[in-house]
Parts: C-alpha cells; structure tokens; sequence
C-alpha cells in the first residue's frame, strides 16, 4: 500500500469521504430537482446524477490534496468539502440548464470553476489541521457554517417562485371566503369585432356558433368609449370592460401606461375570487404583468421582449426579417442580402440527384439578458440577482455568443432529369447529422427554440422561393420561450412552463400588423398571426379540460384586431384609392375567415359549458374603413351577445339590422355579469345591470342589490405609474397605435 495514503488516508477514510461526497452533493440536487424538475423526469435524474459524479470528483480533490500536502483528513476538513458543494451546486444548476438549451460552457469559466473549488478545498483542508488542535473553537466553527453560511447560500441561489422587478399585484381579499354560488360565465372578446362583418356572413348561412348564441339570446350593438386623448385604446377598454369603470377612474388610460400595476381598481376576476369562484382568464389586453389571482392567468399584450431595441429602427424585433439574395427595398420589413455557393465541409449531407449548394441564415437581433427574471433567485430577499452578477462578471458562461448564424443545403430531391432544386435543409452547424427544418417553397417549419447569450427564444421560418441560384426566407421576431420564459406572463408563474410541455410553444403577441405595408408579407402576416391564435385557443382548451371547477372563463381573440387592421382595404376595396384588384381579390377574404376561425373556436369552448352556464361574445370597439390611413380604423359600434341561463330567449328570430338592436356601454358588462351571478353591483361602478336582456320572472325574483365598492383602502393608494419598456414601445409601434 502507498505510504502515504496509508498515513495521511486510509482506505477506509477515502471510500466514506467518496461516499459522503455522492450523498451529500446528490441530496442537494435531488432538492433542486424535486422543488424545482419534478415536472420534467429526465432533467431531474440527470440534475441528481451530475451532483453526484461532481461530488465524488470533488472527494477526490480533496484527498489527492490530502496526500499532496501531508495534511490528515478530519472533521473539520469536511467542512470545506461542504462549503464547495454548495458553491458548485448554483453554478452546476445554471451550467446544466444553459446546457439544456445548447449553449456551450466556456474554457475560461471551466478553468475558474476549477481554481475557486480548489481554493475552497485547500483552505478547508489547512484550516482545518490546525483547528483540529482546538476542539472548541472547532465545534464552534461548525455551529457558525450551519447557522449562517448555509441558511445564506439558499437565500442567494435556491429557486424561489419568481425574482424579478415585475411586480406580482396581490388583489385578492385575504379575509373569510364568501359563499360561492353555482353559476358560471364564460366570456368570448373578439377585439374589433363588428356587426358590419358578421351579419354578412350570417346571411350567408356561415357562423353556425354566433347564429346558435343568437337565436338562444339576446344581441345588440356595444357602443364603446374613447380615453381623454380621444383614443380607443384595447388594454383601457378591455379594463372598462372587465371593471365597470372608465379609465379615469380605473388608472389605464394610455398606451404608455397600459400596465396592470397601474389599475387601480378591483376586475371583475377579482370580484369572484373574493366570492371563492376560480376564474380562468387568457389574453386580455392590459393583464401585464399578471396578478396573483385564484385561477389561472394568461397575460394578454402588450408584453415586453427579449430582443434590445435599437434607437434608429424597430428592426426586427417587431416584424421579423426577409433573407433574400436578391436587392429589396422594402418599407417596413427588414432585408438581410445572403449568398448561395456549392456546398463544403459538411460532416453529412442529405441525398440530392444534383451537386447540393449552401448558404447561411443569420439571426441578426440581439437578446437582451435579463437578470431580473432569471429562473434562480431567492424567496424574499432577491439576493439571486447578485449571485448571476457574479457569474455573469466571472465569464463562467460564454457570453461572447449574442448572435446565431445557421448553415443550410440546397437539394434536388426530384429525380426528374433536371436540376429541379426544391428543398431546404436547416442545421444547427455543419457538423450536425439532423437539420431542425426541412422545407418546400411555401412551407412554415416548426418552432424552432435556440439559445442565445443564456436565454432562450423561440422562432419560426417560412421559406418564399427557392433554386440553386435565389433563395428568399421570412422568420419571425424571436419571442421569449414560453418553456424558460424571462419575463412572467402568467399566474402562477411556473404556469408557462406546464402549459408548454403539454401544448408546445405559447406567444402572447405576434409580428406587427403594420408589415403589411409590404405586399412580399400579405399572405405570410395572416398565416403567423393565424398560428399564434391557435396556440391561444390550446391554451384555454387546455385550462377547461384540466381545471373543471372553474366560476369564470374569459378568452379575448386579439387576431380580429390585427387582420382587420391589415386587411380591410382589400375587404371594402371601393373606400380606398389605389388598391390592386388581383390582391383585392387574393386578400378581400381574409376577415370573412378569421371571424369564420373564431366561430369554430367558440364553438370548441361551448361543449364545456353545461346548463347553469350563461355565454357573453362582446368586442371592445368597431371598425370602419379609414382611407387616409389606408387600413382599417376603430369606431365605436362593437357587439355584444348574452345567451344561456336566465337570459331572455329569442326563439330563432334574427333581426340582422343594425339600425334595429338595442345598445349598451362597455361599462355596462361586469355590473351584468355580477348581477347574473348572485352578487351586488357597486355604487361606484359607471355601468348598469342591462335589465332588458333577462327574463321578467328572474328580476322580479331577484331585483338587483347594491354595494358600496369593493375596492380595499389598498387599491385606493396611489403608487408610482409603471411605464413600458422601450421594446414594448417597439412593438406598438409595430401595430401602428404609438408614433
């Protein structure tokens, strides 16, 4: 046997220290993992795993220090051991995860990782020899490590719900719960939604859903209400809407105001929590960031991004980016000039029946980091902000990569005699055996998820046209993962992650309707923002299937918006000057079919609702064909249906006239929807109960009761205004409503 391992460690001394260096650093990742993973078996077993060799390598350090510098092994030199357990441990966690979304480990971090893990253990080895000659200064030693180090090292690195500066606004009522009655309300928005375009296509015997709700209900027109600048403005409508009051009165009153901190007044979800309903709310304009809410909420726009703004140009944080290699000048989307040459130095090829060619696809905006809604971060102290800082300054992650770049190979997979090249491969690097996308000209790829600079984006592509000569490719902005989300959008905050793993990818806003200024984008901009309606309506399909106990249910369908704005020259061509009669043609359809979209839609959601349910469709505002501005306007006439329990039935008559429907105020829709439930209306409320829409044996039964208010002296302080981020101010101005 060694002499020196023989004096300095026995072999009995090294197999506990090995072992202890398995239990103790794997019982720590099996902390993080079940706290943090436990959704995600795979990367909990590998986070245990990990811990568990770097512990035992760590145990080896420390003996072949041991032996090195003739030091016996003691208790006290355990503590060392311990001690670079728990400094390792965050940067593992932060490593693994980075890892998790390919992005690489630097040289230089791995060299410091290493020296500060040997210092750790070195000075715990010589500094415990020599407190081993004092047995109490060692116990004493050991009650200051685990009184305060520990409890300080979970403060800096453990996961907590959610460190960041977004405040998470508390509104519920803290106190008794009150009864809870068993009615329920679902709630349909359709932003802009207009009866100029759905009694068009009711007479054509479409919109099967509306026309049921209808014929079951009551309808009428909705008239809408402008803010003091003489603007209609979703996110202070939507508000109106959903408390009754103006916006004066409930604090959104601008876009560059339009944060959920600054509302002051109790929603009506907020309401029914205090009631102990659960409500369930997704997309509403102006819920940014989310409140802490019984329930679940999905914040609707506006939403900042990922993406740093530049100060010239939105660039393509809003819109996206055309990749061509031909010279285009467009107005609003941005062109990136790309090259084709024969292909070289790949590791492996596709099969093509013609040479194959390459070229590059450059992601050319640049994320922003954002340490202040990093996954690590203490419960109440926000001291993890520091600890990323840390890791950040020492380089122990590469943080030269801001920018991705993918290699693509053009094939002829034909077989017909001619150089027909007609598909695209994406890769990550030319060393890797899988593309991530395989296209054909017209075709969209998935969503594509990618690591830049530790964070993660998602994006989508869209290839235009392809030879072996031309190439011409559309992606989307890069939105923020909605697997690792940077900035919470929904309450409760790990919410997105779930809803991701079980539905795929989530975007709160798409690209900017003002693109299609540009003609290349007309067909593209409906298709993306088609996609991303989708994935709203899996979302609440996802939340009625899995949480059945549900008072509320709120889904605003922000698409009716966007496209209208985009497409309504081509839908009333005959107001417009100007306009292409082939693209009238092409485009005129693409309202007609959203709204067509969203019946189908509705419909979907209608077979969760059961005989004690009453459905509300209603729009924020109207739209009208706007000449000067050569797309789509707001106006004040929206819509409004109530059809279900207690509701007036109209026995299959429809009166598909405008002029003929009664009216009512935006205002008026939460006193209705409270009175509906059982519970009183607030006297500070600006609304009404719309008497005329129920049966006269319910309002005789139950006339309508009043309370004071039911906002808190809380709600009632006034706190400092919150502002949009400069991204945020980007993206409006990418759907034309700032300058």
């Amino acid at each position: 046997m060694n002499p020196i391992l023989k004096k300095y460690i026995r072999s009995e001394d090294l197999k506990q220290l090995v072992s202890i260096g398995m239990l103790f650093p794997g019982g720590i990742g099996l902390l993080w993992a079940v706290l943090y993973w436990r959704n995600d078996i795979q990367f909990a077993i590998g986070t245990i795993l990990i811990h568990v060799i770097c512990g035992a390598a760590l145990g080896l350090c420390i003996a072949g220090l041991a032996n090195t510098l003739k030091i016996t092994i003691n208790l006290s030199s355990l503590v060392c051991f311990l001690l670079a357990v728990f400094w390792v441990s965050p940067i593992l966690l932060f490593g693994i995860e980075n890892h998790y979304m390919n992005i690489e480990v630097s040289i230089k971090g791995l060299f410091i990782t290493a020296t500060a893990v040997f210092g750790v253990s070195l000075f715990g080895l010589i500094g415990g020899y020599f407190l081993e000659q004092f047995k109490r200064i060692t116990k004493l030693f050991f009650a200051i490590v685990f009184i305060v180090i520990v409890p300080v090292y979970f403060a800096l690195t453990f996961p907590g719900e959610f460190n960041s500066n977004i405040t998470i606004v508390n509104r519920l009522n803290e106190g008794e719960v009150k009864t809870q009655p068993q009615k329920r309300i679902m709630v349909f928005g359709i932003d802009g939604g207009t009866w100029d375009v759905i009694f068009p296509l009711l007479k054509q015997g479409k919109l099967p859903n509306l026309k049921s709700l209808m014929e079951n209900g009551q309808y009428g027109i909705l008239n809408s209400i402008e803010t003091s600048g003489g603007h209609t403005i979703s996110p202070a409508l939507w508000t109106s809407i959903f408390t009754g009051k103006s916006p004066e009165k409930h604090g959104l009153v601008d876009w560059i105001g339009s944060d959920s901190r600054n509302r002051f007044s109790k929603a009506l979800w907020n309401i029914l929590n205090d009631y102990g309903q659960k409500t369930l709310t997704v997309n509403i304009p102006g819920t940014f960031p989310p409140e802490k809410i019984t329930g679940v909420q999905i914040s609707g726009f506006p939403i900042p991004g990922i993406v740093k703004s530049s100060k010239s140009s939105i660039s393509g944080i809003a819109f996206g980016r055309l990749y061509t290699t031909e010279s285009r000048d467009l107005q609003v989307l941005p062109v990136t000039k790309i090259g084709i040459r024969p292909a070289e130095k790949w590791f492996s090829t596709p099969s093509s029946y013609y040479p194959l060619y390459e070229s590059l696809l450059p992601l050319t905006e640049n994320i922003e980091m954002r340490y202040d809604a990093f996954r690590f971060g203490a419960y109440s102290l926000q001291l993890g902000n520091l600890f990323l800082k840390l890791l950040d300054r020492w380089e122990i992650f590469e943080t030269e990569q801001q920018y991705a770049i993918f290699p693509m190979l053009i094939a002829d997979t034909t077989n017909d005699s001619t150089d027909n090249y007609d598909t695209l491969y994406i890769f990550l690097n030319k060393n890797d055996s899988s593309p991530v996308a395989v296209l054909k000209e017209g075709q969209w790829s998935d969503w594509i998820r990618l690591g830049i600079k530790r964070a993660e984006a998602q994006f989508k592509l869209r290839l235009l046209s392809l030879s072996k000569d031309h190439l011409e490719i559309y992606t989307t902005p890069l939105f923020q993962s909605s697997f690792f989300p940077q900035i919470p959008y929904t309450y409760p905050i790990n919410f997105s992650s779930e809803l991701s793993k079980k539905i795929g990818q989530y975007v709160v806003e798409g690209a900017g309707w003002t693109m299609f200024v540009d003609e290349v984008t007309l067909d593209l901009l409906y298709e993306h923002l088609e996609d991303i309606a989708t994935q709203h309506i899996r979302a609440s399909e996802y939340l009625l299937r899995t949480i059945p106990d549900w008072g509320l249910f709120i889904h605003i369908f922000t698409e009716s918006d966007r496209i209208q704005h985009a497409y309504w020259k081509y839908f009333q061509p005959a107001y417009y000057q100007f306009v292409d009669e082939n693209l009238a043609k092409l485009h005129g359809d693409k309202i007609n079919s959203i709204i067509e979209k969203i019946d189908a839609s509705i419909g979907e959601f209608l077979t969760y609702m059961d005989e004690n349910t009453t459905v509300i469709v209603l729009s924020d505002h109207g739209f009208q064909a706007e000449p000067r501005s050569n797309y789509g306007h707001h106006n004040l006439k929206g819509m409004y249906i109530f059809s279900g329990k207690n509701v007036k039935n109209s026995h299959g008559l429809l009166h598909l006239d405008s002029a003929s429907l009664p009216e009512a105020s935006i205002l008026d829709i939460t006193p209705t929807i409270l009175y509906l439930m059982g519970y009183p209306v607030g006297t500070d409320m600006d609304g009404e109960v719309l008497l005329n829409i129920f049966d006269e044996e319910k309002l005789e039964c139950y006339p309508v009761a009043f309370i004071d208010s039911y906002e808190s002296n809380f709600l009632k302080k006034k706190r400092a205004k919150q502002t949009i981020d400069e991204a945020t101010k980007d993206q409006l101005k990418s759907l034309g409503y700032i300058q």
